[in-house]
């Protein structure tokens, strides 16, 4: 029994249900009440459809036949959503917000132009080959900073002003001290130890 509901905004077209039972590139063989169907993905539909979902199919003379959309997913409820060209989402005058258990975002580039961000979070992992950040003022505050590097490079132009209650250097092999001008105060004692010392 043909089960078709007519469309009276279409002329000659039908609006049908149903079940797909395969996929061949990008057509889909869907079975109807009238038999298989060859469709393909309606540029509006968002979810990938699936074998075994039941979609809904729209039948324009001339036009071809196209799902319009998954009715219903039984074994596996997750989505696919696929974009073969350029995407552009837009909240002009409100808020958009993503929430997951878990995000996994992959891209071979990605660029990012925000005014004015944030971030909060009990843990950050960063791991890239080349990091280059350049900014005017950059601030950091945290109880403990470790840093493990082979090599570290400093160049300061014009002051470098360290406040400590504690400064502790171990040098393995040579440390040495150059500079146009030296002064080293203490207000109680200043110690040298070594087996031998050179001044001058």
């Amino acid at each position: 029994m043909n089960t078709a509901v007519q469309y009276p905004l279409i002329n000659n077209g039908d609006i049908v249900g149903g079940i797909i039972k395969a996929r061949e590139g990008d057509y889909y063989w869907v079975d109807t009440d009238t038999g298989l169907k060859r469709a393909r993905k309606a540029f509006g539909c968002l979810v990938e459809p699936r074998v075994a979902d039941e979609v809904l199919l729209s039948i324009l003379p001339g036009r071809g036949i196209h799902i319009l959309s998954v009715l219903e997913r039984r074994d596996d409820e997750s989505a696919d959503i696929r974009f073969s060209h350029d995407v552009r989402i837009h909240a002009t005058n409100g808020t958009m917000g993503l929430n997951a258990d878990h995000l996994n975002i992959a891209s071979t580039t990605a660029e990012a132009a925000i005014g004015r961000a944030s971030y909060a979070g009990t843990q950050l992992r960063a791991r890239v080959n080349v990091l280059h950040v350049v900014s005017n003022y950059a601030y950091s505050a945290a109880q403990r900073l470790v840093q493990k590097l082979d090599r570290c490079y400093r160049w300061i132009e014009d002051i470098e002003d360290t406040q400590a209650g504690r400064i502790t250097c171990k040098v393995r092999d040579t440390l040495r001290l150059e500079g146009k001008r030296a002064k080293l105060l203490a207000d109680e004692n200043v110690k040298i130890d070594a087996d031998k010392i050179n001044i001058g």
